[in-house]
């Protein structure tokens, strides 16, 4: 498995370099042509370590499709890496942990809460529907 495919181990350029190589021979998200990816800036993004319950902060990449931007479409895109869960800080590695350490159908909060480094029921039970639905 490659390294910035867990939070632990991720590192931007890698990232970057997979987009670069996978996006060589597919279509761009945002024009739905092959050209070359352009990286229009990169910023911070905080995920949650379940280990300490403090947001760490990761860098992403986004993308500009100058194609797109000529179109009067939307040109730029954060790259989120695999192990990142959309509008979340929580990751998916750490929804998958708590998923397979439960009881089927149902959630133990104060277990669950240490996999994914909140005690919030609502949130916790956000990330088990969604993981069970994926």
């Amino acid at each position: 498995m490659p390294e910035w495919f867990q939070a632990s181990t991720y590192k931007t350029d890698d990232f970057v370099a997979f987009l670069r190589a996978y996006f060589a021979k597919a279509p761009c998200l945002l024009c739905a042509h092959i050209h070359r990816l352009c990286v229009h800036y990169y910023v911070g993004r905080l995920i949650r370590d379940p280990d300490t319950e403090a947001n760490v902060e990761i860098v992403i990449c986004v993308i500009i499709c100058y194609l797109a931007k000529s179109e009067g479409k939307q040109y730029t895109k954060r790259m989120l890496p695999p192990f990142v869960t959309p509008e979340c800080n929580i990751t998916l590695e750490h929804t998958v942990r708590m998923i397979t350490a439960m009881f089927e159908g149902r959630i133990e909060y104060d277990y669950a809460g240490s996999f994914l480094g909140t005690y919030c029921k609502r949130t916790i039970r956000r990330h088990y529907r969604m993981i069970v639905a994926y």
